[in-house]
């Protein structure tokens, strides 16, 4: 069977089908149904979503949705009022907008890998099948991100299709970083060259895709000119702060690593802040200013500070060295004709989006520790990168053919939306500065390494979702092997005999091998 992508030929079918009625969701009132959490499921038809998706796709791509619709929507892990959200309302939208239609299938593909690898015995071939939907998924994605710059200068924009696919992206973008986790780890001895070099694991890319629905809906949410609009609920206006939890989650509580986590990771913050204080205090003393770099690693600092704190209640770690999260977000600028007004949302989409963002709290262990993402400033996101990209082993570049298409060219019109390369942003930074960098990195980026580490070891926490899995063990393992390199040794996070999040990296190791 051909799975490349075959959605393409029929895009002269495209508006024809859909009828490009601009604005309509699920429903004309942008509400959800109040039964969708009903034990009787009457909400869920998919009758109209498939008879339309049937006229449009072929049938490897329906097959795809199929999917979508009966496995991948079905999150037991999400809020039970997401349901109507991934499995009505996003099918609906995604008939009627063609980049969203390939994020869905791409999303899907992701999903059929994560069925096939968590089978008891995965054989060569199924590897094989593995990395052909990668390819395949990647090709979606890719052909979403074109449809996307395609639109940029339309005159009327529809903002649920925007969002809902900046959503989808951002998911996509975690489970295929997941997928392509699982084959470096279980990459054969005999293929180790067969392995297409775009389906390594990279640094940043799931990073960026999983930050671009918090900087999507920010950009609608800020208006330079004045308050939020009347029509904006109040808790929509402003990014709520963080509140601290006064129990476990069940979730965090019954994983294997919880109690462990839960009885060391205040004195390992506390450690933290304290290092992160002596920093200050010796900068300060030396010029008489703290950086722009320190500051920003000072407020991402705060953040984990708080997602500690509603991930396992107050602790000791931090107090006495708080540090105000201040402007964390990124504020776009505004639209170049005029600001979009968040009542052209849908409701449904708007409290979903709100909740998967981090804009308003969130119950779920997984956007609480998530949220780190998309609430530390863009320049303390720039620093990590540089650092990863010195910091990682030189690589061959990507297939010559491998289309290279760079998000941020994709301002959407909501400028900030900074996602970098879609692929190869890594690759053309390397070799920039390498000698310099790996004999004096900036104490700024010594900090956001440590950081990042101790916030990996938080995403240990959420190996059962399944386009999070790995991520948090694979990334933290890359980070510990640094106190293993002697370009390194004079760096901050070898200061520490015993070094928290690698102990926990061998903890949670020790787990694994023994569940």
């Amino acid at each position: 069977m051909d799975l490349t992508c075959l959605y393409l030929r029929r895009a002269d079918r495209w508006r024809s089908d859909t009828g490009d009625s601009g604005h309509s969701g699920p429903s004309e009132d942008g509400g959800s149904p109040q039964s969708c959490t009903s034990p009787d499921r009457s909400w869920l038809d998919w009758s109209a979503v498939r008879a339309q998706a049937a006229r449009m796709l072929e049938p490897a791509e329906f097959e795809l949705l199929e999917h979508y619709l009966e496995h991948t929507s079905s999150d037991p892990t999400g809020e039970p009022e997401d349901q109507y959200t991934l499995r009505v309302g996003i099918p609906t939208l995604a008939c009627q907008s063609k980049p969203l239609m390939l994020s869905v299938l791409a999303f899907a593909a992701v999903c059929k890998c994560s069925d096939i690898i968590s089978q008891p015995v995965v054989s060569l071939e199924d590897r094989g099948r593995v990395q052909e939907l990668l390819s395949v998924a990647d090709g979606y994605h890719l052909a979403s991100l074109r449809e996307i710059q395609a639109t940029l200068h339309e005159p009327k924009r529809n903002y649920d299709h925007v969002l809902a696919n900046a959503g989808i992206m951002g998911m996509y973008g975690s489970g295929s970083h997941c997928m392509r986790i699982w084959l470096a780890k279980t990459r054969p001895a005999l293929n180790d060259r067969q392995l297409c070099d775009y389906l390594t694991p990279e640094y940043a890319q799931w990073i960026r895709l999983f930050r671009a629905v918090r900087l999507a809906y920010a950009g609608l949410l800020t208006n330079a000119h004045g308050p939020p609009s009347p029509d904006v609920p109040p808790e929509y206006g402003h990014p709520s702060p963080g509140r601290a939890a006064h129990t476990t989650h069940a979730a965090v509580a019954n994983h294997p690593l919880g109690p462990i986590l839960a009885a060391t990771v205040h004195s390992a913050l506390a450690r933290l802040h304290e290092k992160a204080g002596e920093i200050a205090v010796a900068q300060e003393e030396a010029a008489g200013y703290r950086s722009p770099e320190l500051q920003t690693c000072f407020t991402a600092l705060a953040i984990l500070g708080n997602i500690v704190a509603q991930t396992f209640g107050s602790g000791s770690g931090g107090e006495g060295h708080h540090w105000d999260e201040g402007d964390a977000i990124d504020n776009p600028a505004p639209l170049a004709d005029q600001l979009a007004e968040i009542s052209e949302i849908s409701p449904w989409l708007r409290r979903y989006v709100a909740s998967i963002s981090s804009v308003v709290p969130s119950r779920l262990p997984r956007r609480i520790i998530m949220s780190f993402v998309h609430k530390v400033p863009g320049r303390y996101l720039a620093l990590l990168e540089e650092m990863l990209v010195d910091l990682a082993k030189p690589h061959p570049h990507s297939q010559p053919d491998q289309i290279d298409i760079r998000l941020d060219h994709i301002d959407l019109q909501l400028d900030q939306i900074d996602l970098g390369a879609a692929h190869g942003a890594s690759d053309s930074r390397e070799g920039e500065g390498e000698e310099e960098r790996a004999e004096d990195p900036s104490i700024a980026h010594q900090l956001a390494i440590d950081i990042f580490a101790h916030w990996l070891v938080l995403v240990l926490l959420l190996d059962n979702v399944w386009w999070i899995g790995g991520i948090g063990a694979w990334e933290l393992g890359r980070l510990v092997a640094l106190r293993r390199d002697p370009r390194w040794r004079a760096c901050l996070w070898n200061r520490d005999r015993d070094w928290w999040p690698e102990s926990m990296c061998e903890v949670s190791r020790l787990l694994e091998k023994h569940r």
